[in-house]
């Protein structure tokens, strides 16, 4: 899981625009045992979808399903 959540987290730094990949990487870090890192993901889909009442749903329900804000 290490290696594919690194692997997505490049991605999504050259092409941040894949709200699935931003929820998928939370769900891994998650899974890592790494919160911060998940947290991290979904604020980072939070700025990059900023203004998307869809993808803000989204973000909110991912972040209650792993604990974290």
């Amino acid at each position: 899981i290490q290696g594919m959540a690194d692997r997505l987290q490049d991605r999504l730094n050259a092409d941040p625009k894949d709200l699935d990949g931003w929820l998928r990487l939370a769900r891994a870090w998650h899974v890592l045992g790494d919160d911060g890192k998940a947290r991290a993901a979904l604020q980072s889909a939070r700025t990059t979808f900023a203004g998307d009442a869809e993808a803000a749903v989204r973000i909110d329900a991912a972040a209650n399903e792993i604990g974290g804000r």
